[in-house]
């Protein structure tokens, strides 16, 4: 007959435990693996960067409730398996391993196990009929009161909303952490409260932080650069934007100048110092230094004035193909401009006739640093402000292609311009494209910036790389003579385009080309 002896040392069962054993450190670029926590820190506080500390594996101890035979009176000289007696025992159990969650979860069903086992033991028929009348209630009254202290329902459910919890503040506190976008307008509007950048340079970020979002996507689920959060952002999704933006030709029809693309990189650079401010956005920068070799890469290539991708020219045959399919006064005057070796569009479709002058029988060009562009559907014209540096450059037109601007004269101030005002950027693409497709040299990569690849090639050949740079790019200066630009100070700029008597232009193949 069974005798149940409740066990009155443990009132209650014991919580399940779970200790950590294993500790992995990341220290600048090195990881090292502890058993001591204490010992991993001290590993960790010589760190330059900001260290990480991860608990690898796990023992977790649980506590689970078993049958235990006990000899009744007079049993003591019996085998184990002869006792009569019987009583509930909690016992300890001890599991290992790297998941924490999946630890907590087995130790759990194995405790309810043992209760719902033993629980079904003492309840069955047969069993309950070994018991006296007198002695079953009190059994059963043991057996239930020790089972119901193992019914953690409420418990359970608190720790189910805790969870709830817990995960909506990890989601709302991601959902804080700011995109590319919202990164770029903070470290503007920080620098505006501050006082570090004033608000003709704010104008010119926030355009240029249209870059991170225009149609030029970071991954294959077409979400932009702007979009990305930046725990998310990759030097792959860096990448990809950059090889995108690059390759994507503006609204003059050409790809992004090299300055252009430097400009936007380095706006993004200013943006990552920016945040490696807030030691909770620091962690996720490591991926911002692909920016860094982008921008060593672009300053460093061999490259001509704008043009990063590669370069695309026309051979002197397609040159002699293109003057010849001219057949209006604008298309020969587009032409004669744009062998002069201008940035264009921009530069021909602002020259106006005051910034050309006859100079010992040979005409020069003196660009002026404006720009025309719409702006809410109206031309708007005006002088470049991002610096005050006075750009001298002088640029020659032979006289074969002279001859061809004075058809033009007199139609408006400016050159390529009529009563209506100037010609706009994107009508004076279009003229170009369809006299290249015309000349029937219109081929891959061949565009209106091809001819000015030309000509600095032609030059580079002909006069050496100086004279190719003069006419490219200029020099710029921040004294009082050199922003009015004196006119002594073009005569000398002229004297170094000047060789053996004759300017620049007079040197190129298609000056010596007769009858154009």
């Amino acid at each position: 007959m069974y005798h149940i002896f409740y066990n009155l040392d443990v009132p209650r069962p014991r919580k399940t435990k779970i200790d950590a054993v294993k500790f992995l450190a990341l220290r600048d670029n090195e990881s090292k693996v502890f058993s001591s926590r204490k010992s991993a820190l001290t590993y960790l506080a010589g760190a330059k960067r900001s260290p990480r500390l991860e608990e690898t594996y796990y023992v977790c101890r649980g506590w689970e409730l078993i049958v235990q035979s006990v000899p009744l009176l007079g049993e003591q000289h019996l085998d184990y398996e002869s006792y009569g007696g019987v009583k509930l025992q909690e016992r300890e159990f001890v599991i290992k391993g790297s998941n924490k969650e999946d630890l907590l979860r087995a130790a759990e069903a194995r405790r309810r196990a043992s209760f719902a086992r033993n629980w079904t033991h003492f309840t069955k028929k047969e069993n309950l009929a070994q018991l006296s009348r007198a002695s079953r209630p009190l059994a059963l009254e043991s057996i239930a009161g020790f089972y119901s202290n193992f019914d953690h329902s409420e418990e359970v459910e608190a720790n189910k909303k805790q969870k709830v919890a817990r995960e909506a503040a990890e989601q709302e506190k991601e959902a804080a952490i700011p995109t590319v976008g919202n990164a770029v307008d903070m470290f503007i509007e920080d620098g505006l409260r501050k006082g570090t950048i004033q608000s003709n340079v704010a104008q010119t970020y926030r355009y240029e932080a249209k870059a991170f979002s225009k149609q030029t996507f970071a991954d294959r689920q077409g979400m932009a650069l702007a979009d990305i959060q930046i725990h998310k952002l990759t030097d792959q999704a860096i990448t990809n934007w950059f090889e995108a933006h690059s390759s994507q030709d503006t609204k003059f029809g050409r790809p992004p100048s090299s300055k252009t693309l430097i400009n936007v990189l380095t706006h993004l650079q200013a943006t990552k110092k920016f945040l490696s401010r807030s030691s909770e956005w620091r962690p996720y920068l490591d991926c911002f230094r692909v920016v860094d070799g982008l921008l060593e890469d672009l300053r460093s290539s061999k490259r001509d004035a704008d043009g990063w991708r590669k370069r695309s020219r026309l051979t002197n045959d397609q040159i002699s193909k293109l003057l010849g399919a001219c057949e209006t006064d604008l298309e020969r005057g587009a032409v004669a401009l744009m062998l002069a070796g201008p940035r264009p569009p921009s530069e021909p479709v602002a020259v106006r006739w005051d910034h050309l002058e006859y100079l010992s029988g040979h005409l020069w060009w003196h660009v002026c640093s404006s720009v025309i562009e719409l702006s809410g559907g109206q031309l708007d014209i005006r002088e470049h402000t991002k610096t005050k540096d006075a750009d001298f450059r002088q640029l020659s037109i032979c006289k074969g292609l002279a001859q061809w601007l004075e058809p033009l004269r007199g139609r408006s101030e400016f050159v390529l311009g009529s009563a209506d005002g100037p010609l706009r950027p994107s009508e004076f693409v279009t003229l170009v494209e369809s006299l290249l497709d015309r000349a029937k040299v219109r081929g891959t990569r061949i565009s209106t910036y091809s001819i000015r690849h030309t000509v600095s090639d032609e030059l580079d050949r002909l006069l050496g790389p100086r004279a190719r740079d003069l006419v490219l790019h200029g020099k710029r200066d921040k004294t009082t003579g050199g922003i009015h630009y004196s006119h002594a100070e073009r005569d000398r700029r002229r004297s170094e385009l000047t060789f053996d008597g004759k300017p620049y232009g007079e040197h190129m193949v298609w000056a010596e080309w007769p009858n154009f």
